[in-house]
């Protein structure tokens, strides 16, 4: 009985709170939305003085006003393109500044504190493999936030400008935490099912040139977002799709993103140990060394009730060491670990 309770809400969890959170808190009044995006999107013209105007208010101009003075506003489909690429300019450079800054901020912080991590150990040459990796996935990387954006602007999504239009702050932070818990689902879903579980996923989304990178001393900061293009392309889509579920405002959704982009950083360098219930560094380490287990995000929640959760214990430093001695590749840890246990 406890077996089957388990699995019917494990698999109907996410779907059915993903409904319920639609039902309960969307703002299901889509005309009104539309229209009045429609509305601040309206104006007759937007010139270089307007620019300079605002500036010296201290008020940068938006993508959207900057597509307007490039394509004019008899032009609106090429005002639209042009909106598009501005934003994932935008995002392009600031996943740059994210990576870079936060990487190089990390690394040095370890240098300081814990200067015989093992992280520190990798090859310049190492290095900027993984560096390389990373940046050819980038400009996928930047569709997702960009796609968001862009339809958020136009009133398609939940996503409000303030606070206020979200109910207040008691409110925004309320539908914020039931975003995350939602996103958390949705990450999960997508590693472990489509990227680890399903054959034709591990065949095609190519996660295991993630998975190169397998041990303490063989994965860095820079190792956190080397990603097939593809793969850490969907595992940022849930940021986006729960936009449509549950209305936030557009400050903590951008909040949400820096976050992620750091935290994927800090879970690649193996320590330090967070407390319960957060999947920290030492938690994700797990995971590579295994090539499976804690496919989690943030915490070990969606692990904890799919039978995935293994926490780091002195056999995992063991089997670590065994197989860094010799060797195992990937297909075979997954045969080893993907064997379901009994719940």
């Amino acid at each position: 009985m406890q077996k089957t309770t388990r699995r019917i809400i494990r698999t109907w969890l996410l779907p059915g709170a993903s409904v319920l959170a639609y039902l309960l808190l969307a703002n299901h009044d889509y005309d009104s939305k539309i229209k009045n995006a429609a509305e601040r999107n309206s104006f007759d013209a937007y010139s270089l003085s307007d620019i300079l105007m605002d500036i010296q208010k201290l008020k940068l101009p938006t993508c959207y006003q900057l597509a307007t003075i490039l394509t004019g506003t008899e032009m609106p489909v090429y005002r639209e393109l042009a909106f598009f690429i501005l934003v994932w300019v935008f995002y392009y450079v600031f996943i740059h500044v994210l990576y870079y800054s936060a990487g190089w901020g990390i690394r040095e912080l370890f240098r300081l504190r814990l200067p015989t991590a093992s992280n520190l150990k990798l090859s310049k040459q190492e290095q900027w493999k993984q560096i390389l990796h990373s940046e050819s996935a980038f400009p996928m990387y930047c569709l997702v936030p960009t796609i968001g954006d862009v339809l958020a602007h136009h009133g398609w999504s939940q996503v409000t400008s303030t606070f206020e239009e979200c109910g207040g702050i008691v409110l925004s932070l309320r539908n914020f935490f039931m975003y995350m818990f939602l996103v958390e689902g949705g990450v999960f879903f997508v590693h472990y099912w489509m990227l680890h579980k399903w054959s034709w996923g591990k065949r095609n989304l190519n996660h295991d040139s993630h998975h190169q990178y397998v041990f303490d001393d063989e994965m860095t900061t820079w190792s956190g977002y080397a990603f097939e293009a593809i793969d850490g392309t969907l595992q940022g889509v849930p940021f986006v799709l729960y936009q449509f579920v549950v209305p936030v405002p557009k400050f903590l959704t951008v909040a949400a993103g820096a976050s992620v982009g750091i935290w994927t950083l800090y879970i690649h360098v193996a320590e330090p140990a967070l407390p319960w219930p957060f999947m920290g560094a030492d938690y994700h380490s797990v995971h590579h060394i295994y090539n499976w287990f804690n496919f989690g995000l943030f915490t070990v929640l969606w692990d904890y009730m799919h039978n995935t959760l293994r926490h780091p214990d002195e056999a995992t430093a063991k089997f670590a060491h065994a197989t860094k001695q010799k060797r195992k590749d990937l297909k075979e840890l997954h045969q080893m670990w993907s064997k379901p246990k009994s719940t």
